[in-house]
């Protein structure tokens, strides 16, 4: 099997919440790759029937299961690092997002900073920078992500028609001054899928 997640083996997860749109065969290969890469985990696949309104929602779903005081990484299942990635060092922060040098790629958001190196924004889907946001995402508690999902809300008067993305909820941590860390990972090999399934049958032929 070509496709591994030995990228985040360093965190050593109690659990791992796989949040899918309904399909089976992969819902058990990417089952069966966690099980590989992480024996001791405890795996439970979350299956939806429609797109929720953003990757944000997407992880509130798991709200009345994850400890709000537990530690807690987001990514998305359409990547992988082929170099392993030393996340041990995440904890230092309330939140950590690692960031990759892109140049014109607008299907990541892109992190600007002030003369001083400070996190200004960020921008989803929009070139400005070139630092992208590798798409992993590191709450020191789970409880952090909660609160600023709620903030959202507030702000927003709920969905009213709109999508939100992690790049909302960093926006908010930003404002807040909260204890932010973007470190850089180019160095690392991030491979990007547009197309589950055919990752599913390239690794199954």
């Amino acid at each position: 099997m070509s496709i591994s997640f030995c990228g985040y083996k360093h965190l050593s997860p109690d659990s791992i919440y796989l949040i899918s749109l309904e399909n089976k065969k992969l819902d058990d290969f990417f089952f069966e790759i966690c099980k590989h890469t992480f024996p001791e985990a405890q795996i439970k696949i979350h299956s939806i029937k429609v797109p929720t309104k953003g990757s944000v929602c997407s992880t509130y779903l798991l709200s009345d299961m994850i400890d709000p005081k537990s530690k807690m990484l987001v990514t998305a299942l359409d990547q992988v690092f082929n170099i392993p990635l030393d996340l041990s060092t995440f904890s230092k922060s309330s939140f950590v997002c690692p960031i990759i040098s892109q140049h014109k790629n607008n299907s990541y958001s892109y992190l600007i900073r002030d003369d001083e190196g400070n996190p200004i924004q960020v921008y989803e889907d929009q070139c400005i920078s070139e630092e992208a946001l590798a798409g992993i995402y590191y709450f020191k508690n789970a409880d952090i992500f909660y609160e600023y999902f709620e903030k959202l809300m507030l702000k927003f008067k709920g969905f009213r028609g709109r999508n939100f993305y992690m790049s909302d909820l960093i926006n908010e941590l930003i404002l807040d001054k909260n204890d932010l860390f973007f470190p850089d990972i180019s160095e690392k090999k991030l491979e990007k899928f547009k197309d589950l399934q055919k990752i599913y049958e390239k690794n199954r032929s």
